[in-house]
């Protein structure tokens, strides 16, 4: 075994090893939230398991699933876990996920470690939700798988697909194939999703509650800054242009702050957006 092989294979039992530990301490710690969200993708998982329908059920702790079918796809080897163990595990891949997304973009390390502590990013872990591996497929899939991983969370990386322009006719070719391979596996799911019995956009953690759509402007500047091609500004822009955003919705934004700003001006950032959090805990209890 030459040196680069026994680096590398140390490298990758250190982090084998890091997940292993990540995955223990969010098996075993009491957190807020407590992978409440993680909960819908495990018993709508299970669901899928079992043949029966996954839209239009109430899941979790009073919600229901509405992503596109294919995501329930990708996390049901982790989601069929027994719950707390998938929310371990899927939590450490989220951390493995900032890593690699990190490295994707040059952060350095301090910047990953901001990055880390972002309110999305923290949420993410909290609540067990998907928008790190939503984006993740988006970055790291080619760009002409965009619009499918778009329709299972518009409001994180719906701007990115503005990036397959340059490659529509392969891009709307794959599009049409994965929407017909999805109907005719899981039925006419989008009226499903859309007939949803729980109003997301009136929820008042709608960050766009009785504002949508005044912040569309500001998705288009951030979208035109990055001359409709810097994958960072595109991400930034996706929240913006959707109707429906939370705090773990701005994961490209965090990603965005990271990769502009020195880290002293971005701990000042995340001081400034935790302390919104907390004022909208304390005054409606809604963060």
């Amino acid at each position: 075994m030459d040196g680069a092989t026994r680096t590398y294979l140390t490298r990758v039992a250190i982090l084998a090893g890091a997940l292993a530990a990540l995955a223990t301490v969010f098996y075993f710690a009491p957190l807020p939230f407590n992978g409440v969200d993680w909960l819908t993708y495990h018993e709508t998982a299970l669901r899928l398991l079992q043949g029966l329908p996954i839209y239009g059920v109430i899941v979790g702790a009073n919600c229901v699933y509405f992503n596109a079918p294919w995501l329930i796809v990708i996390l049901a080897p982790i989601a069929l876990l027994p719950f707390r163990l998938g929310y371990g595990l899927f939590c450490a891949l989220n951390v493995g996920l900032v890593y690699a997304l990190g490295r994707r973009f040059g952060f350095s390390p301090a910047k990953i470690a901001a990055l880390l502590v972002s309110p999305p990013v923290v949420y993410v872990l909290l609540y067990g939700q998907v928008d790190l591996v939503v984006l993740s497929l988006a970055i790291f899939l080619p760009v002409e798988f965009r619009p499918l991983v778009a329709l299972a969370k518009p409001q994180t990386v719906i701007a990115l697909s503005l990036g397959a322009l340059r490659r529509w006719r392969t891009t709307l070719v794959v599009t049409i194939l994965g929407i017909l391979l999805s109907l005719a596996l899981f039925g006419n799911w989008p009226v499903a999703a859309l007939s949803r019995p729980l109003p997301y956009v009136d929820n008042p953690n709608n960050y766009w509650f009785g504002f949508w759509p005044s912040q569309l402007p500001l998705a288009a500047l951030l979208m035109v800054l990055g001359g409709f091609s810097s994958d960072l500004l595109l991400m930034a822009a996706s929240p913006f242009v959707s109707p429906y955003a939370t705090t773990y919705s701005f994961v490209g934004p965090a990603m965005a702050i990271v990769s502009r700003l020195r880290i002293r001006d971005t701990v000042l950032v995340w001081i400034v957006w935790w302390g919104v959090i907390i004022f909208r805990w304390l005054v409606g209890g809604h963060a």
